[in-house]
């Protein structure tokens, strides 16, 4: 594979689409060769990485001279349903896997999103790319994120060297578990080229409870209260009134909000005589008697679980700011009461441990709530003018440029992608 940066314009980016990691460590060490001969020139020689491209608008801008996508790096390499386990090469596209998985009934248990239409982007997400966002959805309060699933990583490091971590069985204990580190880098310290995980069945069937007449302080004890029984609760979400409304128009569909009301969905799985007891068990238990209760079967939970899981009310303008925003359930009613009185349109997500936000376009962009010990990520912007990511303490920082320097040390990978404050790019 030749491997030829351009100078005279600084506009014109290489695109790479490497079939193997032979190629990989060919563009990496062709690299690494520049920058030996121009070691001033920090910005020679550097790679966005990039495996469909869905998730270029998460993050800072890419800045690399050269793009390494890796979507030619695809295909399923071992998948052993009765084990739950699953090789793919790190471009295999997502649709590709869980197609895969579905033809078993089975299922990627942490629930990734795509984020295609909070983007407004039609590049098809990748198996890599979403280990390397860290990327998970409503399911993760309890089947944990991406990279609790990750069993073992291959990987190129920004020294053009081939490594590999953890392997195919779960209970894998030798050597440093890396594939964790790669998990969230955003392509930042090595270049993923396979990636083993864990895989999930599917449940017979899902129902939700769609419940209204709630203020927010009661929703987030309801939520509370059915994360912590023993009812299995697989998700749980506060949509307030308004948010109701858009995620309606978005789906064309009632989802158990009448006009302007609040709801509250607690999503319930497994086999299916068990499901309609254990609903009417935490109805019984946790629901107060004052408010208004519908249940939602398959097929209408399964719709609205994709909508929510692709943040469908807050698809409408992809040139609005979205926040994240981590925090502990027990401070989620006092963080909504700020963002109601600063406006905007607001999500709990997660049974109450993390919220979505879509300010109003007048409201500074930089103005946040108290989040109480929380963090803020900015997940979509228009420009690239403000830090996307929490800041982190000094101590932190610091160890996370040392992790950089021993996986990359001239920076060959996603120089900006990070920002500041996270591996000193």
């Amino acid at each position: 594979m030749e491997v030829r940066f351009v100078y005279s314009n600084p506009m014109t980016r290489e695109i790479r689409y490497p079939e193997n990691e032979s190629q990989v460590i060919e563009a990496i060490k062709a690299s690494l060769e520049v920058r030996h001969k121009s070691p001033s020139r920090q910005d020679l020689g550097t790679w966005e990485v990039i495996g469909g491209g869905s998730k270029r608008g998460y993050g800072h801008a890419g800045a690399g001279q050269g793009v390494l996508c890796l979507s030619r790096l695809s295909g399923i390499e071992l998948y052993q349903p009765e084990e739950l386990v699953m090789t793919a090469r790190a471009g295999t596209p997502l649709q590709d896997i869980e197609q895969a998985l579905t033809e078993r009934n089975q299922q990627l248990g942490f629930e990734p999103p795509t984020w295609q239409r909070v983007f407004a982007t039609n590049a098809a997400p990748t198996i890599g790319g979403v280990f390397a966002c860290n990327l998970s959805g409503p399911r993760r309060f309890l089947a944990g994120a991406a990279r609790d699933v990750l069993l073992g990583v291959r990987a190129i490091s920004g020294r053009g060297e081939a490594f590999k971590s953890g392997g195919r069985v779960i209970k894998n204990v030798t050597g440093y578990d890396m594939g964790k580190l790669m998990c969230g880098s955003m392509g930042t310290l090595a270049v993923m080229t396979e990636v083993t995980f864990k895989t999930q069945p599917r449940p017979q069937r899902t129902i939700t409870l769609a419940i209204t007449g709630l203020t927010a302080t009661g929703a987030c004890g309801v939520l509370t209260a059915a994360a912590r029984g023993p009812w299995g609760m697989t998700g749980g979400m506060y949509v307030p009134a308004k948010t109701a409304s858009r995620l309606d128009q978005a789906e064309g569909a009632p989802y158990g909000a009448q006009g302007d009301e609040a709801v509250v969905f607690v999503r319930l799985e497994g086999f299916y005589k068990s499901v309609a007891e254990r609903g009417a068990l935490l109805a019984e238990a946790v629901i107060p008697s004052k408010a208004r209760t519908r249940i939602l079967d398959d097929e209408a939970s399964t719709a609205l679980w994709a909508a929510l899981r692709e943040l469908a009310p807050f698809c409408a303008d992809p040139a609005r700011d979205l926040w994240r925003l981590r925090i502990a359930p027990t401070k989620a009613s006092g963080v909504l009461d700020q963002l109601d009185a600063m406006g905007g349109v607001s999500l709990l997500d997660q049974a109450g441990g993390l919220i979505w936000w879509e300010p109003p376009a007048s409201l500074g962009r930089t103005a946040l709530p108290d989040l109480a010990g929380g963090q803020a990520t900015l997940v979509r912007s228009v420009g690239d003018d403000i830090a996307r990511f929490h800041p982190v303490p000094v101590a932190q920082q610091a160890l996370q440029q040392r992790i950089k320097q021993a996986f990359d040390p001239l920076g060959i990978l996603g120089p900006g992608r990070m920002g500041v404050t996270a591996y000193g790019v």
